[in-house]
C-alpha cells in the first residue's frame, strides 16, 4: 500500500497515514513533481486530501515503483518530499493586539485543541483559564462583584452575563452561552466522567476567541487605524506648510 503520513486536516490526528488513490508525475526542467490524492486511514475519518510533492535526488515513478515493489510498507514519504497538502491543516488562530501573557494561554490552548480529538476535555480546560485571565480583571476594573464561584470557575456564565449586561461583552455573546449545553462546558466542576467532544472544544475555542477580537483585537486595530491616518494628515500638512 503506497501511503504517505501527515497532520489530518480532518479528524486532526498528528502524522496520520493516508492511502494513496491517485498519482500522477509532472516534468518540470530538471526537477520531477508529484501530484496526487489520499484517503486517511482513520477508520472514523477516511476523508480524502490532495498533495503536491518533490522527487528526492531526482527519482522518476519508474525508479520510485521498483524501489517500492522492494519492500513491505510502502512509505511515497521517503522518496518525495511533501510541498503542500490540500486542505491546509488548521493552525492556531491567535487575535491580535493580546496582551503577552493572554497570548501565551490562548496558544497553548490552540495547540493542545489541535494536537487531535483526544485532548477536547485538556482543551476546554484551557480555554477556560484563558477566560478566567481575560474576564476577572475586566469584571473588578468595572465594578461588578466577582463572587467566590467565579474566582473558581464555578460560575463563568453569571460572570460573562454579568459583563453583558452592562453592555462591556455583547449580548449575542450571552444569548449563544445560554441557549444550548455549551453553558456547561464553561463549569470547571461540571466535566466529571462525562466525555467533551472535539466540535466542543471547537466551540468554546470559537467563543475566546471572538470575545479577545471584541476586548482587544477590534480596540486595538482602531487605535492603529486611527494612528496610520493621524500621521498622514500631519504628513500632509508638514507638505503643504514646506508649498507655501
Amino acid at each position: 500500500m503506497l501511503r504517505i503520513t501527515i497532520n489530518c486536516p480532518f479528524c486532526k490526528i498528528k502524522e496520520m497515514g493516508f492511502r494513496i488513490i491517485y498519482l500522477e508525475e509532472n516534468l518540470v526542467f530538471d526537477r520531477r513533481y508529484f501530484i496526487g490524492s489520499a484517503i486517511c486511514l482513520n477508520k472514523n475519518c477516511k476523508m480524502p486530501v490532495g498533495f503536491k510533492g518533490l522527487s528526492r535526488n531526482h527519482l522518476n515513478m519508474w525508479k520510485i515503483n521498483e524501489k517500492m515493489n522492494a519492500i513491505s510498507e510502502h512509505l511515497f514519504d521517503e522518496f518525495v518530499k511533501l510541498i503542500s497538502i490540500w486542505p491546509t491543516p488548521e493552525g492556531p488562530n491567535i487575535p491580535e493586539h493580546l496582551p503577552e501573557t493572554l497570548k501565551e494561554l490562548f496558544e497553548e490552548a490552540e495547540h493542545v485543541r489541535l494536537s487531535g480529538p483526544i485532548a477536547a476535555r485538556i482543551a476546554i480546560g484551557a480555554y477556560r483559564s484563558v477566560l478566567d485571565a481575560a474576564l476577572l480583571p475586566l469584571a473588578e476594573k468595572n465594578e461588578i462583584k466577582v463572587t467566590e464561584k467565579m474566582r473558581s470557575g464555578n460560575d463563568r456564565y453569571k460572570l460573562i452575563s454579568d459583563l453583558a449586561d452592562k453592555d462591556i461583552l455583547p449580548k449575542p455573546i450571552k444569548e449563544w452561552l445560554g441557549s444550548n449545553g455549551i453553558r456547561t462546558l464553561l463549569t470547571s466542576g461540571s466535566h466529571g466522567t462525562s466525555k467533551f467532544s472535539p466540535e466542543q472544544a471547537d466551540e468554546i475555542a470559537q467563543i475566546t476567541r471572538l470575545i479577545l477580537i471584541y476586548l482587544f483585537e477590534l480596540p486595538g486595530r482602531v487605535a492603529a487605524e486611527r494612528e496610520k491616518f493621524e500621521a498622514s494628515r500631519k504628513e500632509a500638512e508638514a507638505e503643504r506648510l514646506i508649498e507655501e
